[in-house]
């Protein structure tokens, strides 16, 4: 009998690493690590290691509450772009529920890659930087309060609270491993400008 391994922390010592499951709004085999988010200002930031090769392989930092409503920064795969960045948002009040930052390139193979949000009460932005390069920040702020009981039709499921965490998916089915070198949450205080401050 085969065992599919969703994590594991011995194949690269040193890292965490996630196999590829379903996509982030599946409600069965995810391969996320998260924990609670339990002040409603704080920085988290991770880097990766992943080397995605299609378009349906994802992997990078996620803000989540449940399968509906979340905002991701993921590194993916593109057939013109190639290695690219981009950030997509599950809104729970939208027609259109799924939206889509524009996609910046990055470098390719054997290059990791430092994800960063920042989220102060309603604001969340994000922020990628590679080996050299300063923080790139993404448009924004996006709207952190979908990542509440509140933000949903009155009788619709709710989970448990947010969470930031890491996490991978593989579309194609072939496990596309993501390697997490380190995971950081800091609670602090409100920051008018968030964006001028490093980490």
């Amino acid at each position: 009998r085969r065992v599919l391994f969703r994590s594991s922390l011995t194949q690269r010592p040193g890292h965490l690493r996630l196999y590829g499951r379903e996509t982030i709004g599946s409600l069965f085999r995810q391969a996320l690590v998260a924990r609670r988010q339990q002040a409603h200002c704080f920085t988290a930031a991770t880097v990766v290691n992943f080397e995605p090769d299609k378009f349906q392989q994802m992997a990078g930092l996620v803000c989540y509450y449940n399968s509906s409503k979340f905002h991701y920064l993921y590194v993916s795969h593109d057939e013109e772009l190639g290695k690219h960045i981009r950030a997509m948002s599950c809104l729970p009040d939208q027609v259109q529920s799924d939206v889509f930052s524009a996609p910046f390139a990055i470098p390719a193979a054997g290059v990791p890659v430092e994800l960063r949000v920042e989220v102060d009460y309603e604001r969340l932005y994000f922020a990628y930087r590679v080996p050299g390069a300063e923080w790139r920040w993404l448009p924004g702020p996006l709207d952190a309060s979908i990542l509440s009981d509140e933000a949903a039709a009155p009788g619709t499921p709710n989970f448990t609270g947010a969470f930031v965490g890491m996490c991978c998916q593989d579309l194609a089915g072939t496990r596309r491993p993501a390697d997490f070198d380190y995971f950081l949450y800091r609670e602090r205080g409100y920051r008018p400008d968030p964006l001028s401050v490093n980490i």
